[in-house]
């Protein structure tokens, strides 16, 4: 796990070079669980391959960056996760997006408000309890391009995603996330 960590830090800093004509980007989203359950979501990331800005044609980018996530589930538990994303993003002549992404990471729940019970009887609160698991998931992207002439070229985006944990308990689980949020050039 270490050595693939270092890989995608690695594989993430020596592209720079590939998508300098489109800078480093940072997105800002809220990031719910079954669209109810709060979450935020920050990333940096920059384009690996992308076509030339022309006004006149479609672009296709490719985007590697790593994203970080919180969320709170009032009545299950917390959880943060930090990982690397791929994400390709098809843009339009008049702005519309569309683009599919992959996402892995590792990912730690917890549950605040747990109590032990001891050996004469007696509850006593004892902090908090957690796991931690890896997940990965795919996700499909809508959006749009604000302005062609914007200096920060800033999008904003619809990613519903289909997240899947392992370890948990004894099997995987799949959990839906609705990603909501801009996306700009640093």
């Amino acid at each position: 796990m270490k050595s693939l960590t270092v890989g995608v830090f690695l594989l993430l800093f020596l592209t720079v070079g590939y998508g300098q004509d489109q800078g480093p980007r940072l997105k800002i989203a809220y990031n719910g669980g079954m669209i109810v359950n709060p979450g935020l979501s920050l990333g940096f990331g920059y384009n690996l391959f992308g076509s030339a800005d022309d006004s006149k044609r479609n672009q296709h980018e490719l985007r590697l960056g790593l994203t970080g996530s919180f969320y709170y589930h009032r009545r299950l538990n917390t959880g943060w996760s930090f990982g690397p994303e791929l994400e390709w993003v098809r843009t339009g002549r008049r702005g519309f997006q569309y683009g599919v992404s992959v996402h892995s990471g590792y990912l730690r729940t917890s549950i605040t408000n747990t109590f032990s019970v001891d050996d004469s009887g007696g509850v006593s609160k004892s902090g908090t309890a957690g796991t931690n698991h890896f997940f990965y998931d795919v996700g499909l992207r809508l959006g749009r391009r604000l302005r062609s002439g914007n200096p920060l070229q800033m999008e904003w985006y619809v990613k519903p995603k289909l997240q899947f944990q392992t370890p948990y308990f004894w099997k995987k689980n799949q959990y839906f996330l609705t990603e909501i949020g801009v996306n700009f050039k640093i």
